[in-house]
């Protein structure tokens, strides 16, 4: 019997992957077109599809990174409609996501084999990591990151910062 300090296998994560609990935290983003963003989160983002719900796609990249993707309603902002709903959706929003069972190259190969758009990277940071920036198809961002040196504690990090 496994204890609380066991880690779980990959089938258990896998499984753990599209359970359903109480959400700390969820992003909800309206999208201009539900089946090509669900389909992006998916192939290129490496989400899975927690639930199918009707007009909502409730999808995770790991236990309690979750987004809730709902098709934008252009009624309800009038005064926006001469817009392109694209050009305001992602305005101003970036998710950054901690890579987990995967590195931020591999999260890169996905990009090039959808021919996604890198915002930036894959580029180490000052911080003590290495980032790509991605954006979906309503101009969303998602930056995933992996730490460089797992020696390395965040003082020393940001010492290193001060001293440059």
């Amino acid at each position: 019997m496994p204890t609380p300090n066991d880690e779980p296998t990959d089938t258990e994560s896998q499984s753990n992957d599209i359970d359903i609990y109480p959400m700390p935290m969820f992003a909800r983003m309206e999208v201009t077109d539900m089946e090509d963003s669900t389909d992006w989160y998916r192939e290129v983002a490496g989400f899975r599809e927690v639930a199918p719900l009707p007009g909502i796609a409730h999808l995770r990249y790991r236990k309690y990174a979750d987004v809730m993707l709902v098709p934008a309603d252009e009624s309800e902002r009038p005064e926006q409609a001469a817009q392109a709903t694209s050009e305001l959706a992602g305005n101003g929003l970036s998710l950054t996501l901690n890579v987990e069972n995967e590195t931020v190259d591999d999260v890169f190969e996905r990009t090039q084999s959808h021919d996604a758009t890198v915002v930036s990277g894959p580029e180490a940071t000052p911080w003590n990591t290495r980032q790509i920036t991605l954006a979906d198809p309503d101009g969303y961002r998602l930056v995933f990151t992996e730490p460089v040196d797992t020696e390395l504690d965040f003082e020393t990090a940001m010492d290193s910062l001060d001293s440059e």
